[in-house]
């Protein structure tokens, strides 16, 4: 039995040293060099007694390398933006234990001097990496206590306050094997991964791919044309997109050129009625819909290829789920894939009540057991494949000298994805614009944090209690 995801990697070794199983634009990886910058990387893992690391890097070959490193010595492994904010990553640095960073010396060089500064004070060991090569920067024997869990990913949280997903690699390799039962997956399945390595989803796609000992191609920087060529050229069997990148590969303008694909899933956000109608039509293969979360993993899942009467819902819950819905019409899930928890302080907190986790998600489910999205809690916004939560946009903005009170929610566009919308109640006699508040946030926030629209108001109203009427407020602005 594979307990670690590196054991798949080593079997594969054995087996087809010389293959050929990532592909990133005009460079491949073969399991043979592979395992030479793993070794490299283990080396100094081991020599530092590292217990966590925290990976920033734009090459696809560094984070697989850096991902089975970690695995194989089953130690905390967190992976984060190339792009990531300042602030960001001060915050992160500041809440959590790190003993290494494995960064690339490019974007080293490019962070500003207080960040590194702390990134110095903070972490024990840094390591460079220069052209797919390690070099230690600084170096410390560690003696922080082991993580118990494999994988940590940020949902959102710029204002020191982080939020974080924790996973096991049982649960890891559990969410893959998952994958492939549910969409037949097999070795000659060719993978795409369209989405940023340090998200779940490519992190899914990369574990399915050795699992499988197949072949995946990764193109995260999205074009369609490029990607439709991808597809085309190297025949690919099977992805999962987000919404917004399907709205932009299935555009009118590439009518009558069809996507020939075993299986494409829509992933990580609700799809609108009048795309799924243009993916069916444009595509040769099955398209489904899986519905979940990173902290759930998949819940539900529909074939719309072959189940055209029920466009309208999210399909039927998958095998080993167990769903229910509370009082206030909330939709909790309890799944052997389920998350270990969300870490805080250094403790981790499962947010888990008799084993059932709250997805935040206003579900219906009908007499014949398919589930039907109505809307979201009033906290969680999604924004692509990502988790937004308003409050920390809103704590961003009240440090602003020129803003009195503010309130962020999303409302639908005509594709019914999420934007996010600021009230701003400006201080009296402010000259503040829209314009001055996006360059506000550009530097404090994540780019998916910003808001997309900017009202101000003279006061935002509330009842004698203080609270605000979010959908009253929805209502009289955006009709919504």
């Amino acid at each position: 039995m594979h307990k670690k995801i590196s054991d798949f990697f080593y079997r594969n070794l054995k087996l087809n040293p010389d293959k050929n199983f990532i592909y990133s634009e005009n460079k491949s990886l073969s399991y043979k060099d592979s395992f030479k910058k793993i070794n490299s990387i283990l080396k100094i893992l081991k020599n530092i007694k590292c217990k966590s690391i925290v990976c920033i890097t734009k090459s696809e070959f560094t984070f697989f390398n850096t991902l089975i490193a970690a695995s194989e010595l089953n130690i905390a492994f967190s992976p984060l933006s190339n792009l990531i904010k300042p602030l960001f990553l001060q915050n992160i640095i500041t809440q959590y234990q790190f003993d290494c960073l494995i960064i690339d010396k490019n974007i080293f060089d490019n962070i500003d001097t207080e960040t590194k500064k702390l990134i110095q004070k903070k972490i024990l060991n840094i390591i460079f990496i220069k052209n797919e090569k390690t070099s230690i920067f600084k170096f410390s024997i560690s003696n922080k206590k082991k993580n118990n869990y494999f994988l940590m990913c940020f949902t959102s949280g710029s204002t020191g306050e982080p939020k974080s997903i924790l996973l096991s690699q049982n649960t890891k390799i559990l969410r893959a094997k998952c994958v492939i039962d549910l969409y037949d997956l097999n070795q000659n399945d060719k993978i795409l991964i369209t989405t940023p390595l340090y998200h779940t989803l490519a992190f899914r796609k990369l574990i399915i791919n050795i699992i499988l000992n197949s072949e995946c191609y990764i193109k995260t920087g999205f074009d369609p044309n490029y990607i439709r060529n991808i597809i085309k050229k190297n025949k690919i069997s099977f992805t999962m997109m987000v919404p917004s990148q399907l709205e932009k590969i299935f555009k009118h303008k590439y009518f009558n050129k069809k996507i020939i694909m075993r299986n494409l899933v829509s992933s990580s956000s609700t799809l609108s009625l009048k795309l799924k109608k243009r993916v069916l039509k444009n595509i040769n293969g099955n398209f489904h819909e899986c519905f979940g979360s990173s902290e759930t993993s998949i819940i539900s899942n529909i074939n719309y290829s072959k189940d055209i009467k029920n466009l309208n819902t999210l399909g039927k819950k998958i095998k080993n789920v167990i769903i229910k819905i509370n009082s206030k019409g909330e939709l909790l899930c309890k799944s052997p894939l389920m998350f270990s928890g969300y870490l805080n302080k250094n403790k981790i907190n499962k947010q888990l009540k008799n084993n059932f986790f709250n997805t935040g998600d206003i579900i219906n489910i009908s007499k014949k057991n398919y589930l039907t999205f109505k809307s979201r809690s009033k906290e969680i916004m999604k924004i692509g494949s990502i988790s937004v939560y308003p409050k920390d946009i809103e704590k961003v903005l009240l440090n602003n000298q020129f803003i009195t009170n503010c309130l962020v929610f999303a409302i639908k566009d005509k594709s019914l994805e999420d934007n996010i919308v600021a009230i701003i109640q400006k201080k009296p006699g402010s000259t503040l614009t829209k314009r001055d508040i996006l360059h506000y946030c550009h530097n404090k926030i994540e780019n998916y944090q910003i808001p997309k629209k900017i009202k101000f108001i003279k006061k935002i109203p509330s009842n004698s209690m203080g609270k605000i009427n979010i959908i009253s407020l929805k209502k009289k602005l955006f009709n919504q």
